[in-house]
């Protein structure tokens, strides 16, 4: 609740009528009748009013709506790896249960980019980057010496040197 003083202009002290009024019912305590007059809301703050829950894209923290990370479609947190699913690709973690949002053209070393499936998927043991799974999709090879690049025949585009 909170003290509403209303002004009159023609005698405002003392106030000739004062009561207590109840808050908004998105806020624990307020200064006004408006969620926008909440000093504390039940639920959660966006900008700035209280709101029941947040919008999609965003994620409630310390009381406050927040925006997911850009690769998020949907989040619990504001990490990539807090993601619900993903815009783009999704990249599984060591543990191959948990994963992490990022843009497309972005899988780390040793994997590539499964356009079918929107994941980045390991590349042959044989490589340090490649274009798909098998040792024939490498375009760079992983040490130790003795692997090397063989051009398909008829590399008509140059992409093999």
């Amino acid at each position: 609740t909170y003290l509403n003083l209303p002004f009159d202009p023609v005698e405002p002290f003392p106030f000739p009528t004062r009561f207590c009024d109840a808050c908004n019912e998105l806020c624990l305590s307020c200064n006004g009748p408006n969620a926008t007059d909440c000093s504390d809301c039940v639920f959660a703050l966006r900008v700035d009013r209280c709101v029941g829950s947040c919008e999609d894209g965003e994620y409630v923290s310390a009381k406050r709506c927040l925006n997911c990370h850009e690769e998020c479609d949907g989040c619990t947190g504001g990490s990539p790896q807090d993601c619900i699913n993903c815009r783009n690709v999704k990249n599984f973690l060591s543990n191959g249960s948990r994963f992490e949002c990022l843009a497309s053209g972005s899988c780390p070393a040793n994997t590539f980019e499964n356009m079918i499936n929107s994941t980045c998927d390991q590349c042959h043991p044989t490589c340090a980057e490649c274009v798909g799974p098998e040792s024939e999709n490498c375009t760079i090879c992983e040490n130790p010496p003795g692997y090397t690049i063989i051009p398909p025949e008829g590399d008509d585009l140059g992409l093999f040197g």
